[in-house]
């Protein structure tokens, strides 16, 4: 919700985050790097976020433990999407299957050249070294 707090865990902005048009209400002006955030300026910011999310706790009927579960989860589904993607492209299009095989980071390339090279069109090829 709050880049600040995802990066610091805290509710107070960070020099270069971008702040919304309601904090920007909020305090009258957008900051610059001529003219940042001010002490008072900053503890308003932070209090329209406390009660922003105070406010959506009330009305989803939330308990700290329904906030942690929900925030902790925010990022579950990219995190699957990406997989789901790098799965897809080793195993379907390269033939090579990253739980079979067990290889580090570093291997991962090298295997998958290999398997290009020896497996091109699922013919064998003889690679000869020199």
């Amino acid at each position: 919700k709050f880049p600040s707090y995802q990066d610091s865990n805290t509710l107070e902005p960070a020099t270069t985050e971008k702040m919304s048009d309601k904090e920007v209400e909020c305090i009258g002006r957008q900051p610059t790097k001529q003219e940042p955030l001010t002490t008072e300026e900053v503890f308003e910011i932070s209090r329209f976020r406390y009660e922003t999310l105070s406010d959506e706790f009330y009305e989803k009927r939330w308990t700290m433990k329904d906030f942690l579960i929900s925030y902790n989860n925010a990022d579950v589904q990219p995190f699957l999407n990406g997989f789901g993607k790098f799965y897809h492209n080793t195993t379907l299009k390269r033939g090579v299957d990253p739980f079979k095989d067990g290889m580090s980071g570093k291997c991962f390339p090298a295997r998958i050249l290999y398997y290009q090279l020896c497996f091109h069109n699922y013919q064998i090829v003889t690679v000869r070294y020199y």
